[in-house]
């Protein structure tokens, strides 16, 4: 019995020892701000231009101008035409732009 209740404590203290890698919004920041990516995509016709892109991917979460935690190094950022820059922005991801928004 003893020999169950010490695995039972190993296995439990073993399981939460990395609880740093948690999970965490996925984000983006630019401008001296940070938005949050959504899986709402934006059509073609409502991208205005090229803001910047992506230069470094971290974990947990963006804390510098181009910094991504989910986006992949060298994702286009691009303006949302009607949309104020400080609110929302589309990052480009293969051929979709998805919306992401402070």
């Amino acid at each position: 019995m003893k020999i169950i209740i010490y695995m039972f404590i190993f296995i439990s203290l073993f399981s939460a020892c990395d609880q740093s890698r948690g999970s965490y919004p996925a984000q983006v920041m630019w401008g001296d701000v940070i938005y949050s990516e959504s899986a709402e995509t934006v059509p073609s016709k409502d991208i205005g231009e090229q803001i910047g892109e992506t230069n470094k991917r971290v974990h947990p979460l963006p804390k510098n101008n181009g910094e991504a935690n989910s986006a992949e190094v060298g994702s286009k950022l691009y303006r949302i035409v009607g949309e104020d820059q400080q609110k929302a922005i589309a990052i480009k991801k293969g051929d979709v732009y998805f919306k992401a928004t402070h």
